[in-house]
């Protein structure tokens, strides 16, 4: 995580479900101005966020619990609402390999996330690189190679 804050000088999250919630276990926060709604110990609904988004991708019963809940309380004017976002945005996150956050937690900020499975392949949280929309967006592809290194590095630790 220190190392992806060195790259990137974002705030990097490490996120897991916890009561149906997904919650911040650690961070280290961004080199630049903070203005980041999670903190650790602190949890966002499994519709929100980059972390929040990875996990629900690959967690098919927190999805169905999820989209069987909607409509969803919107945190933002783009925060998913409805079962059928979440459903396209969870295949285009398992298409992809990683979550988008753009503004949806909170205006003017974006983050990019990647689910964190252990060593026979279960899916055990997720990390992201969060950061004002036009510092991490700009440099997407770089962040996400980055945080899939770091899955892959991490996971093989699980």
């Amino acid at each position: 995580m220190s190392r992806l804050n060195e790259l990137t000088g974002q705030t990097v999250y490490l996120c897991a479900v916890r009561n149906q919630l997904v919650t911040c276990l650690d961070w280290v926060k961004r080199t630049k101005v903070t203005l980041l709604l999670l903190n650790p110990g602190g949890s966002l609904p499994p519709h929100a966020g980059a972390t929040s988004r990875a996990i629900l991708a690959w967690d098919d019963e927190l999805r169905g619990s999820v989209t069987a809940a909607a409509p969803l309380q919107g945190i933002t004017p783009r925060t998913l609402v409805t079962a059928e976002q979440v459903e396209a945005d969870a295949q285009a996150i398992r298409e992809r390999g990683y979550s988008v956050s753009d503004e949806d937690v909170t205006v003017g900020v974006a983050a990019l996330g990647v689910p964190l499975f252990d060593s026979c392949g279960k899916l055990r949280g997720a990390l992201s690189v969060a950061g004002l929309r036009d510092d991490v967006l700009p440099h997407q592809d770089e962040y996400v190679a980055l945080l899939q290194k770091a899955a892959k590095e991490t996971s093989a630790k699980l």
